[in-house]
């Protein structure tokens, strides 16, 4: 059964105060006009019963427009994430918004409180999100009508909001073709976790169509999944697996962060790149061509991602206060295979 939803009126003549009296309470004015602690308290325990709102469509007739905008970042200790925030934050800057910068560190709950606050306190005109939810039911529950949210990198079912990222399962497919190509049969695969985000389905996707049309069988127990939160201690202990019991000759793993790790582990357990074994990383790094063998990647178009997410933000800012229906648009870019030593076999 829904929950009903109260507008500012019958939230009033449920509590038998005035609307004047919430709106003083709401924006922190209640004491300067004499309003009692009792009378605050009672309005504001009202407001939490029944989890009123603000309406946003009036906020913004009164305010008109904050000029900020919210990035929420899933980890922003990630340079993909890190690069592309910061082209946000300049054509921002050019376009005359201020940027709220925010990292839910993949935490679901996180997420969803940042937004909130993004929104009903802060009072942003749009934000830029990563989310790492399962489904986009809970923001359905958060975001205002006609609120302006770009999805970026992942997407959400049950949510029809403009998307900006790459096409995943194209770039995955062609890295494990190539890593075929060159010779390697068994090819392991490093998954961050969680594993139901949109990126993430679609690279294992692309890895499994890779392996089936190059006649290569799927062994399950080469797809190993490494925990954000503890990805030390899995790299190392996948790689042992790998290099121990399965004997693989090609490894590709789903994100830099991953790969990192995997190249630290690499001389401590006497692993030659690429003599005994082929490796590639989804996500480039600065790093990865100065390396020894140089690394190959998956480069996702960094400053594209960011341009194209604060173009159709700005596109449904400036559509947010109209009464045309909004369009939602999916835009979907084509990342660029780097072919470096780590890959090669001559």
């Amino acid at each position: 059964m829904a929950v009903k939803k109260y507008n500012i009126e019958e939230l009033a003549k449920k509590i038998g105060v005035s609307k004047t009296l919430i709106s003083f309470v709401l924006n922190n004015k209640a004491d300067h006009y004499g309003v009692s602690k009792a009378t605050q308290k009672k309005v504001l325990e009202a407001i939490k019963k029944t989890g009123f709102r603000p309406s946003f469509s009036a906020r913004m007739l009164r305010l008109k427009k904050s000029n900020l905008i919210g990035v929420l970042m899933a980890d922003i200790s990630n340079p993909f994430f890190a690069q592309i925030a910061t082209r946000i934050e300049q054509l921002a800057d050019i376009a005359g918004y201020r940027i709220i910068m925010a990292n839910t560190h993949e935490n679901p709950k996180k997420e969803l409180d940042l937004l909130e606050s993004l929104i009903y306190s802060q009072g942003v005109d749009g934000v830029i999100l990563t989310s790492s939810l399962k489904s986009g039911i809970p923001l359905k529950k958060i975001l205002p009508e006609r609120f302006p949210l770009v999805l970026l990198d992942r997407k959400l079912g049950q949510l029809e909001n403009s998307s900006v990222g790459i096409d995943n399962f194209d770039g995955s497919l062609r890295m494990t073709t190539h890593l075929a190509t060159e010779g390697a049969k068994k090819i392991g695969l490093l998954v961050i976790t969680p594993g139901y985000l949109s990126p993430i389905r679609d690279r294992i996707r692309g890895y499994t169509e890779a392996l089936s049309q190059a006649g290569i069988e799927n062994d399950p127990e080469l797809i190993r999944e490494i925990s954000f939160q503890s990805i030390e201690k899995d790299v190392f202990e996948a790689l042992s697996f790998f290099h121990l019991h399965k004997k693989v000759d090609g490894l590709f793993v789903l994100n830099n962060q991953i790969a990192k790790h995997c190249l630290l582990n690499f001389e401590q357990m006497n692993i030659r790149i690429p003599h005994d074994m082929l490796f590639a990383s989804f996500d480039d790094n600065d790093l990865f061509s100065l390396y020894n063998p140089s690394v190959s990647a998956v480069m996702q178009p960094v400053d594209q991602l960011g341009h194209k997410a604060f173009g159709e933000l700005s596109r449904l800012i400036s559509l947010k206060d109209g009464t045309e229906k909004i369009e939602a648009n999916e835009l979907n870019l084509t990342p660029e295979l780097i072919i470096r030593q780590s890959s090669r076999r001559n």
